[in-house]
C-alpha cells in the first residue's frame, strides 16, 4: 500500500493473497500486472517504459487511489463493517451472561454494609466501582 501513495509506478504480480481493497485496484490504472512467475515481466516493462504518459497517469491514480480509498476513515468503516459481520457468526445463546446480576457500589461504605448481609452475596456479584477502573 505504501508503494501506491509514493506517487510511483507499481508492479504487481498475479496473486492469490490478497488485501480488502486490492478488488477496487485497476490494472493499467493503479498498477502494472504481471504473471506471477515473471515469465512476461521483461516484454511488459519494455513496453510501459516506452509510454511515459501512461506511466505518469498510473503514478497519479494509484496515489489518489490511496489518498481516497485508504485514509483512515474508510479502513474504521471497514473494520465495522467487518466486526459487525463477524459477530453474526455467534448465535447470542453462546454469549454468557455471567454478568447480569452484578450490582456496582459507588463507595466503599456502601459496598461493605451490603457485604455484611450474607443473603444478599448469594445472589449477586458485587463490585467495588473503584476496583474496576484502571490504575
Amino acid at each position: 500500500m505504501s508503494l501506491l501513495a509514493e506517487d510511483v509506478v507499481v508492479l504487481k504480480p498475479q496473486s492469490t493473497v490478497e488485501e480488502y481493497w486490492y478488488s477496487e485496484l485497476v490494472p493499467f490504472r493503479h498498477y502494472i500486472p504481471f504473471k506471477r512467475d515473471v515469465s512476461d515481466l521483461e516484454s511488459i516493462i519494455e513496453r510501459v517504459l516506452r509510454n511515459n504518459t501512461l506511466l505518469r497517469h498510473i503514478a497519479r491514480e494509484s496515489t489518489l487511489f490511496v489518498l481516497k480509498r485508504l485514509n483512515s476513515r474508510t479502513i474504521s468503516c471497514y473494520w465495522v463493517q467487518l466486526l459487525r459481520e463477524y459477530s453474526t457468526l455467534f448465535p447470542a445463546t453462546q454469549i454468557s451472561n455471567q454478568y447480569d446480576n452484578v450490582t456496582y457500589y459507588s463507595s466503599k461504605e456502601e459496598f461493605e454494609q451490603v457485604a455484611q448481609d450474607s443473603s444478599n452475596l448469594n445472589t449477586t456479584r458485587s463490585f467495588l466501582a473503584a476496583d474496576l477502573e484502571p490504575d
